[in-house]
């Protein structure tokens, strides 16, 4: 949410526009919502026009130290930039569950979903979608499920932790100190069970 004030867009454009001339690899963003809808339609322009090959948008505006979210994330502003621009769009908020994946991706035609907060305290909450990706040219992404339903937690969580001490973070951020109440409640549901 840094860098989304009006008056910081040419700089964001200057830096998209540099790394996407520097780098082989393609440049994503991600954005909140402006306080309108013509301002976040015109940042999500600026970003295509400045090289970014997929854009996540996050459905809420930019909140303050007090409150990150105020509300459920505004899809029909996600659902307009989608028509609005040509590369890939990314819809990110309101997911708690594996039914507001589908209702979520159907409603604003997104490219594709981002969810983050629901799956801290349950990791496998959306397995019963995964028979929707199992066909022969579709990867099969974790290693230890045999079958499409449903995924141990236990098992996912261990994964993840096996690849956090592979690639471990370059700094212990503020949200991921905000989030342990999820790894608690995992913890807690799990041991007991």
């Amino acid at each position: 949410a840094y860098m989304t004030d009006k008056q910081d867009w040419p700089l964001v454009y200057d830096c998209v526009s540099t790394l996407t001339r520097g780098l082989a690899v393609p440049v994503t963003c991600k954005i909140r919502l402006q306080p309108s809808l013509e301002d976040t339609l015109g940042f999500a322009s600026l970003l295509q026009r400045a090289g970014c090959s997929m854009l996540v948008v996050h459905g809420r505006e930019r909140g303050n130290t007090v409150n990150r979210r105020f509300g459920p994330a505004n899809l029909d502003h996600i659902k307009r930039i989608k028509e609005f621009i040509s590369i890939p769009v990314i819809t990110n908020g309101n997911v708690r569950t594996s039914a507001d994946i589908l209702r979520n991706l159907q409603y604003t035609k997104c490219d594709g979903i981002m969810v983050g907060e629901a799956l801290l305290s349950n990791p496998a909450s959306f397995s019963p979608l995964l028979h929707l990706f199992n066909s022969p040219s579709t990867p099969r992404f974790h290693p230890t499920i045999s079958s499409f339903l449903p995924i141990d937690p236990y098992i996912l969580a261990c994964d993840y932790l096996h690849f956090v001490r592979l690639y471990p973070p370059l700094l212990l951020s503020d949200t991921i100190l905000s989030n342990n109440h999820h790894i608690d409640a995992f913890d807690a549901v799990h041991i007991s069970a």
